[in-house]
């Protein structure tokens, strides 16, 4: 393999385009989602960076073989990712969610203002409609001990889903729940981190009676997780169950 063609090859360009100067200082797509992954694997969760990686890798997947430049990106391009996107079922709020993390990679490779580029779907935002007492008090009899606990946790602390899985025996300081950044190993040790969204490092006052109940199971407890799942990593199916229980309740 001759110097050109070795050169060309690192560049990631044929030796066509590695011998034409502006090709060669032009952005790859490849690259910039590259880099872009690269900074969020340092600055997300490890749930956020596989979300990136699946969206910007289906979008590099549909794009034309003649788009292979950042500066090739345009209204034309991403209105055809879009329209794939339809085309596989995907909801509103789907669409919208994943092109705009395309459009944060094009912000991030210079791209002035890539959102103009782009006519999103209209989402239509349901508004939840809360539990009543009466509600509340129908689940809470349909719950095994253990649901009742879990969920206990949820209603007096109002953390979201992943603040609640994460949830360590260590984080219950001064009957307060202490919800932090932390990086902990896996099953097979492989090391991932957990962080609040924006990174929002906040204690939480918990009742006497969520106390109580945690001290009765930390008794018993073999994890440092409050609530393991079967494997002793966090909890990831919470929503799901709470699903079952609510059918059963009514």
């Amino acid at each position: 393999m001759g110097a050109k063609a070795v050169e060309a090859q690192r560049l990631g360009l044929t030796v066509r385009e590695a011998q034409n100067l502006t090709d060669s200082n032009r952005t790859l797509i490849t690259a910039a989602v590259e880099r872009f992954l690269d900074q969020k694997r340092r600055k997300k969760s490890d749930a956020t960076y596989k979300n990136y990686k699946h969206i910007l890798g289906e979008f590099v997947d549909q794009l034309p073989a003649s788009v292979r430049f950042i500066d090739q990106v345009n209204a034309d391009v991403l209105d055809s990712h879009m329209r794939y996107l339809e085309s596989e079922k995907a909801a509103p709020k789907t669409i919208s969610n994943k092109m705009m993390v395309v459009s944060f990679m094009l912000k991030a490779a210079g791209v002035a203002t890539p959102s103009k580029m782009m006519e999103l779907p209209t989402v239509e935002e349901e508004i939840p409609e809360p539990y009543t007492r009466e509600d509340l008090k129908a689940l809470f009899k349909a719950m095994t001990p253990e649901e009742r606990v879990r969920y206990t946790f949820f209603l007096d602390t109002a953390c979201r889903e992943k603040e609640v899985a994460h949830a360590q025996w260590a984080d219950l300081i001064d009957g307060k729940y202490w919800v932090r950044k932390k990086t902990f190993k896996a099953r097979g040790g492989k090391e991932r981190q957990f962080s609040p969204k924006s990174h929002e490092t906040r204690l939480i006052p918990l009742t006497r009676e969520l106390m109580d109940m945690l001290n009765t199971r930390r008794k018993s407890s073999k994890s440092h997780w409050i609530f393991p799942n079967e494997w002793g990593d966090p909890e990831g199916h919470f929503l799901r169950k709470f699903k079952a229980v609510a059918k059963e309740a009514a």
